[in-house]
């Protein structure tokens, strides 16, 4: 067992399956390293050399398309695009292309395509174009898995399987998350895709988040522990395929439920979560589902703004407490 960071983790998850796979392929604008960014590709070129680490031009849409292609040949193709916020600018090629031209051209056959990105980037500062999380705009789009870890270990786990699963996968990590410890078993493991866990068992209030928002509703849930309520949290660790199952057997013993996430409120991931929460337990509701989001604003680049409109662990908390006053 050995305490590694979750960028760590994601850099060994690559490095194992690229030792396993010999037709596996990672390109993206500075994954060879040396650049002085944190990259999880750090150290990958020296070993695996030009042909199967290799940079790209600065073009997001061209890398995208590339890896659609290689995939579609039988490579397993790992395209690093950066930032999530860059999403819009693959739109073409990752939505359409990776995640429907199995359907539209009827082809029987796997793709192994995962795209790996980063959010978080509002939390430093980055301002209106580069902060954006991207997951609802990727979880809208049928045809994509969608994978978004909280801790090391189901970090390398998830990772192994998305590069196994033979269907494109997009695979965010927020940037808040890379510096963060956990043991991780030294021997192989795998975590399937599309199984939430209890991560803190609770009997008042239900609380589902994913990635960076686990922590901070383990936070939460540890500020309203110390006023007597008792908080379970769910970390759904993907989106698709989405676990409800889990989701919905929480909510029918607390009867209360928070969903957390770190996109926009308006349209955004918390919205459909709320509605699938509230049709498969609406018997069981003693109070509305609320959200917790970023305010539908730009991100701002001013530090007292930025806390302003992201979620927190206060702000969690605050939404706890609603639910569990609503009369």
């Amino acid at each position: 067992m050995a305490n590694i960071t979750f960028l760590q983790a994601i850099h060994d998850a690559l490095l194992d399956e690229m030792r396993r796979d010999s037709r596996m392929l990672i390109m993206g604008q500075i994954v060879r390293g040396g650049t002085g960014f944190p990259v999880p590709t750090e150290g990958l070129w020296q070993e695996f050399g030009d042909l199967r680490v290799f940079d790209t031009p600065i073009s997001e849409n061209a890398m995208a398309g590339s890896a659609v292609g290689l995939a579609l040949a039988g490579y397993t193709a790992v395209c690093d695009l950066g930032l999530s916020a860059f999403i819009p600018l693959v739109a073409d090629e990752m939505l359409y292309k990776a995640g429907r031209w199995r359907y539209m051209h009827n082809l029987n056959q796997p793709l192994h395509l995962v795209y790996l990105s980063a959010s978080g980037l509002a939390s430093h500062g980055a301002g209106p174009e580069h902060s954006d999380s991207g997951v609802g705009q990727v979880w809208h789009t049928p045809g994509l898995k969608l994978v978004v870890p909280s801790n090391p270990y189901d970090c390398k786990g998830l990772l192994k399987s998305a590069l196994r699963s033979g269907d494109p996968v997009v695979f965010m990590g927020n940037v808040m998350l890379y510096g963060t410890q956990g043991e991780v078993p030294d021997e192989e493991y795998t975590i399937p895709l599309g199984e939430a866990k209890v991560v803190q068992a609770g009997s008042d209030v239900s609380v589902a988040a994913l990635g960076y928002m686990v922590p901070l509703a383990q936070e939460a849930a540890e500020i309203m522990a110390r006023e007597k309520i008792s908080v379970e949290v769910i970390d759904l660790r993907c989106l698709e395929p989405l676990d409800m199952e889990t989701v919905e057997q929480s909510v029918r013993k607390t009867g209360r439920a928070v969903v957390v996430e770190e996109d926009f409120l308006r349209c955004g991931p918390t919205a459909e979560l709320a509605a699938q929460v509230t049709e498969r337990a609406w018997g069981a509701l003693k109070a509305p589902v609320l959200r917790v989001a970023t305010a539908d604003v730009p991100h701002p680049a001013s530090p007292p703004l930025i806390q302003a409109i992201l979620p927190s662990a206060n702000k969690i908390a605050e939404a706890i407490r609603r639910v569990v006053d609503w009369t």
